[in-house]
């Protein structure tokens, strides 16, 4: 299975408050491959659900494609947390590790939070629907 675009946290909870636009782009993406995440990203969204919202998120969750955390990916992780560390930039851990992953299976970030991912290897979607 060929993927070219990785979902951000972000994209998959507008997704579940049912934003119109968020929805178009995920079915756009939907045509040309499967949707897909990081591991983490799955944790991330999980973390946050409400009990009420658990069987819904549950569902969609697991129509995802989920990209393991492993590999080259957590050294790429730690490499961009050092390097913006050193520059006084903060990034968080997490973003690194959604970057990591961007950049080690050469994927386009599907995010609304550019400003979360200033690493200027990977590549991210664009244009990007108002939220």
């Amino acid at each position: 299975m060929a993927l070219r675009y990785l979902l951000d946290t972000d994209i998959i909870i507008w997704h579940l408050r049912g934003h119109e636009p968020t929805e178009a782009l995920l079915q756009a993406i939907e045509r040309e491959q499967p949707l897909s995440c990081s591991a983490l990203t799955i944790f991330e969204v999980w973390s946050g659900v409400r009990p009420r919202e658990e069987e819904a998120t549950r569902r969609f969750l697991d129509t995802l494609y989920q990209i393991p955390t492993g590999g080259p990916i957590p050294l790429i992780a730690a490499e961009y947390w050092r390097n913006f560390r050193s520059q006084g930039i903060t990034l968080g851990r997490a973003d690194a590790l959604v970057g990591a992953t961007a950049r080690a299976l050469d994927l386009m970030l599907v995010t609304y939070n550019c400003d979360h991912y200033p690493m200027d290897d990977i590549a991210l979607y664009d244009p990007m629907p108002s939220v």
